[in-house]
Parts: structure tokens; sequence; C-alpha cells
């Protein structure tokens, strides 16, 4: 959980847990059965897996959370101008890409005709995939840069792992309709939180922080950690439509069920 304004992580968790007092009693119930077995590197190995902060550490695909970044990447570019305009876009349940027909997951009953607000509503994969195209490898690649996706977020912690994309000049067009779609590259949570924060923020992209404040424990004087502003990734006109539309996936989208969530 990140705070848009500032880039305060408010809160962060990461499974198995262990108590931070007792870090080499960190062995989960699975390891129970053979942790007596186990040898001091295969020990080492096992109790560094629970160590391991995934939120930083870890890579994973992020699906269809990156229709977002798509989505605020093609309205910047004025490829779309009305978020509300039916019929801009229409499902067939696929798309042909290169020779290869890439499905919506809904392929078997297609969406129709559609804006981009019931677009990202119905997570169609072929109006993301027909967006990236539109805008080409280099000018995608252009805002996953902006979005601080092609590096590490400098977050104040210990381990914190990088994207893993092809690179520019070897994207090809089926590589950039998965990418538009959030499919065939890994990111890290943080990354993504940071990215996404950014579109809730005006299009301002602030580096992530969990220290606030440093206090010298003699004088106790305090120095304020200050806010790092990275880069604007998109306007705040575009972050206000893309905000508009993320609430109506929430509201009557694919994630109502969300919408009764509470922290």
């Amino acid at each position: 959980m990140m705070n848009p304004q500032n880039g305060e992580i408010l809160a962060m968790a990461t499974y198995p847990s262990y108590n931070l007092n007792k870090p080499y009693e960190a062995y989960t119930d699975e390891l129970k059965g053979i942790w007596d077995t186990q040898d001091k590197t295969e020990k080492a190995k096992s109790l560094q897996a629970v160590w391991r902060n995934r939120a930083i550490a870890d890579t994973y695909e992020p699906g269809s959370t990156f229709k977002t970044i798509t989505a605020s990447a093609a309205l910047e570019e004025g490829l779309v101008t009305d978020i509300d305009k039916q019929g801009e876009f229409n499902c067939t349940g696929g798309i042909e890409v290169a020779g290869v027909r890439i499905k919506c997951w809904r392929y078997y009953r297609p969406h129709g005709p559609e804006s981009l607000r019931l677009a990202l509503m119905n997570s169609c994969n072929p109006v993301f995939i027909g967006l990236g195209q539109k805008m080409g490898v280099h000018t995608y690649y252009s805002y996953l840069e902006k979005f601080g996706l092609l590096e590490k977020t400098g977050i104040d912690l210990p381990g914190e792992a990088g994207s893993i994309f092809l690179k520019e000049d070897k994207a090809g067009p089926v590589e950039l309709a998965t990418i538009s779609f959030g499919q065939r590259f890994e990111i890290t949570p943080i990354q993504l939180a940071t990215a996404v924060s950014s579109i809730a923020n005006g299009g301002k992209l602030i580096q992530p922080k969990v220290v606030k404040t440093i206090i010298n424990s003699q004088t106790q004087e305090e120095q304020e950690i200050e806010t790092k502003i990275k880069s604007q990734t998109i306007s705040k006109e575009t972050s206000e439509k893309v905000l508009s539309m993320m609430e109506s996936v929430v509201s009557e989208g694919t994630r109502k069920k969300c919408k009764s969530c509470r922290i």
C-alpha cells in the first residue's frame, strides 16, 4: 500500500512471515519435517527463501492490471480522446498479429462494440493489443521508461530486483501485442504499485520510500526524507480520465466484487 502523493509505503507484506527477533527460527511448517535432515547449505537456502521480500525481490507477469499503463499511453498520445465513445472499438473474440491469432479471454462470446472505458471494464485483450500496435514499439517503450518500468524504483530497502523486458530492438509485433495486455515480461510488485500511483498523482512518478524521518538518538535532530519526483508519466488530464475508468472497473466491470472489499 503506497501513498501516491509522496511515495510512502504504508504497508508491505510477504508470506511466509517470521519473527524478526528470531530470524534463524524462520523455517516454515512445510520445512519442519525435513529441517533436521538438511545440511548447513540447504538450511541457509531455506531461510533465505523465507527472509526474501517478494514485494521488491521477485518478478511476475502483471497481466490485465497492466492495461491501465497501455490506456494511459494511448490517451496521452491522442489515439483516443473520448473514453466513452461507444463503438470506437469492436471485439470479435480475437485479433490477428503477424499470423498469430491472440484470443480475448471471452472469445466464445465476444464483447462486440466498446468504448475505451468499456474495454477496460471488460478487460478486453484485442482492444489493448490494437492500441499497442498503433503506438508502435518505440513509442510504447518510451512510456515503459517514463513509468519507471525499465529500471529499479530505488526504494530504500536491500535486494530490489529489476524488470525483465525484451530489449526494444528485439521486440516484434507479437511481443508488443502481449506486452500491451500484461504478459510475457516480468516486473516487481513495487514497480507496478509505483507506476499506477503516478496515475493517481496527476502523472507524477514518485520514488517509493519506507523511511519518513531519521532521528539522531543523541541530539534528537530530525532529518525528513525528501519526496523525489522521478518523471512526469502522463498529463493530469489523462490521469483523471484513467482514474475514472479504473473506478468503473471496480464499480461496474470485471472487478466489481472488489467494491465491497475493506482494508
